[in-house]
């Protein structure tokens, strides 16, 4: 299993990483994945913010996540 890191972005403060992945293995069902990682009293939080069967539906959670506007419209991952 291996896992391709499509972009990632930091918060303001620092304290949050968002990384949006893409599936490295051959015709994976939801392909796309949304991590973010929290650090709060000197240890590191994983928290998976959920797979996704198209890069529309992880890059309107990616915005999301960050407290940004989406203007794409609705993808399939929005129905699912």
């Amino acid at each position: 299993m291996s896992t391709i890191v499509e972009c990632f972005a930091i918060s303001n403060d620092e304290n949050k990483l968002w990384i949006m992945c893409k599936s490295g293995d051959e015709n994976p069902i939801k392909p796309y994945s949304l991590a973010e990682i929290t650090y709060q009293n000197d240890v590191f939080i994983h928290n998976s913010l959920g797979t996704f069967f198209e890069k529309g539906g992880v890059e309107k959670q990616f915005m999301l996540a960050q407290g940004l506007e989406w203007t794409g419209g609705d993808t399939i991952d929005d129905y699912c």
